[in-house]
């Protein structure tokens, strides 16, 4: 399926989307303070799977056109 930038734009500006979108911030600015405040100390995994869930949002929010 090709996503033209017209489509992108109407998504990005879409009530239901930016709803998603701060949805998501909300979760990546608490894993950031829970990390901050040393949650998963001596707990590779789950300090790993915290890390990742954070990295994937952040990268699930900064995505561009471009990107797809």
């Amino acid at each position: 399926m090709e996503i033209i930038k017209e489509d992108w734009d109407r998504w990005k500006a879409d009530r239901v989307t930016l709803e998603v979108l701060k949805v998501l911030r909300e979760r990546k600015d608490k894993i950031s303070t829970q990390l901050g405040g040393g949650a998963c100390l001596g707990n590779d995994c789950e300090h790993g799977k915290a890390v990742g869930r954070y990295l994937e949002i952040k990268d699930l929010l900064e995505m561009e056109y471009k990107d797809l």
